[in-house]
């Protein structure tokens, strides 16, 4: 498969683990030595605490939202050997967030990586830059039962 499949499908696999709460998915998506910073944050030092930083956040609980749909709007992947660079936009649905609320959010997403083949093949997330572009609440949203 072409390399930027690859790595498209490992930013594909991140935002369904966020969805159903998986932190192992998560943490799968990242290098051991991954760094991450989130809305200017920095959240870690390995997949292991970028992880954790989610999970503490709530997303596999369900304390930060009841349900959440984040959707691949578009992608632009370079790749160099081993290495590559990916910059992706996301639309993310929030259903009651914050949670309690009953209110539903659409946030605009941008996630610039940087990804590494390891010495299994496989793409993984080395750093990544996690930044909100602009949110707002859906006027009439309905909340699932």
């Amino acid at each position: 498969m072409d390399d930027r499949l690859d790595i498209l499908e490992v930013l594909n696999r991140y935002l369904h683990a966020v969805d159903t709460g998986d932190i192992t998915g998560i943490e799968a998506c990242f290098t051991p030595d991954a760094q991450a910073e989130y809305s200017g944050r920095h959240v870690g030092d390995t997949g292991a605490e970028i992880a954790g930083y989610l999970a503490k956040a709530g997303i596999a609980t369900g304390q930060a939202w009841r349900a959440s749909t984040h959707a691949l709007a578009n992608w632009r992947i370079d790749v160099d050997g081993d290495r590559a660079t990916a910059s992706t936009l996301v639309e993310a649905m929030l259903a009651d967030s914050p949670r309690g609320s009953g209110q539903i959010r659409r946030r605009g997403l941008n996630y610039a990586d940087e990804l590494v083949r390891g010495i299994d093949g496989c793409w993984r997330i080395h750093r990544r830059k996690h930044r909100l572009l602009w949110h707002h609440a859906v006027e009439d949203g309905a909340m699932p039962d």
